[in-house]
Formats: C-alpha cells, sequence, structure tokens
C-alpha cells in the first residue's frame, strides 16, 4: 500500500526522498515487495534494510522527514508513538488506534486511495515546520517511552553498535520504511 502510494510523489520527490523499509520480511512477502517496487519503476529509490537493532530505532526515527505506517491490523502502535517522541510526524492508515494513539497528531489517510498517500507525503515534505509541531515527548513519557527514545547513545545519530547512519534530515519513513535524502 506504501509503495503505490510512494511511486505517485512527484518524481523530483522520489529522487530527494528515497523510501526506507525497515524490519522483517513482512509474512513472507518480502520477495513480492522488492519485485512490486521494481514493477512501480522506484526500485532505486527504495531500500529495504530488514531488522534494525533496538539502539538504532531512534536515530531512524530522528532522521526521519515522516514515519509511515500503512498497517491495516494495529493492537496499540508502539513503532508511532516512538516516532512521535523523536519528533518525527506520521502519516497513518485510517484505523481506530492510529485516532486514539495519536490524537489528532498525525497526518491518517486511507491507504488504499494511492492518491491520497501521495498527498500525505507530498504535505510532510513540503512543511519542514511540522516536525517541531508533531513532537510528542509527553505522549511517549506518559506511556514510558520517553527514556528509551532519548537517552544514552539513542541521543547521537549514528551513534551505537550497529555502525554510522549517514543521513541528512529530510526524509519519509514507515514503521517499517523510512524514506532518507538521497546524498546530492
Amino acid at each position: 500500500l506504501l509503495l503505490d502510494g510512494y511511486a505517485q510523489l512527484a518524481p523530483e520527490l522520489r529522487q530527494r526522498h528515497a523510501l526506507v523499509l525497515v524490519g522483517g520480511d513482512w509474512e513472507n512477502q518480502l520477495p513480492q515487495r522488492v519485485a512490486q517496487a521494481k514493477a512501480l519503476g522506484i526500485s532505486s529509490q527504495v531500500k529495504f534494510l530488514g531488522w534494525a537493532p533496538d539502539d538504532l530505532l531512534a536515530p531512524l526515527y530522528r532522521h526521519a522527514l515522516a514515519h509511515c505506517m500503512a498497517s491495516r491490523e494495529e493492537t496499540f502502535g508502539r513503532t508511532v508513538i516512538e516516532s512521535m517522541a523523536c519528533g518525527t510526524p506520521c502519516v497513518l492508515n485510517d484505523i481506530p488506534i492510529m485516532h486514539e494513539v495519536t490524537q489528532g497528531q498525525a497526518l491518517i489517510v486511507d491507504f488504499k486511495n494511492r492518491a491520497a498517500v501521495a498527498d500525505a507525503l507530498t504535505r510532510v515534505a513540503s512543511d519542514p515546520a511540522g516536525r517541531e509541531r508533531n513532537h510528542q515527548p509527553d505522549r511517549a513519557r506518559r506511556i514510558g517511552l520517553r527514556r528509551r527514545m532519548h537517552g544514552g547513545e539513542e541521543q547521537r545519530a549514528g551513534g551505537g553498535k550497529g555502525g554510522r547512519l549517514h543521513w541528512d534530515g529530510r526524509r519519509i519513513g514507515y514503521s517499517s520504511a523510512l524514506v532518507k535524502r538521497v546524498q546530492e
């Protein structure tokens, strides 16, 4: 669903903001998602990172332009709270739990509507001030995630045991994907 919406972005936005997918193989769907990216003509702008160690999650969130979650079946939305604690705007599928968790502080769209997804991603990419408006440390503190997302090694982008991250601050993200600015 996210790949379809991302493919609808203007080519210049896709050139500036790569979609970076982080996570497992989504119930053995990874080969199909790779093939889908190729069929959509966006494979050079889509990166499949696989699982990221916990100590790299906060830097990934903090360096994402947005966190996107196309999931239709979430029970809590922990990654949404984590990304909000890191100041990362969210673009989320329109399911009841996302309304409850974000309390109006996210762009919630129907991910079956490619144009709506592309519009939301475009809005996030064109609103650099949105990051400050979407910083929600109090929500994270109330559920005990603030320390994890803002403490110790996780404070340093590129820090931790997983090596250096070379991100420059303009990306679009997904719970299992982030979009980063392509180095020029």
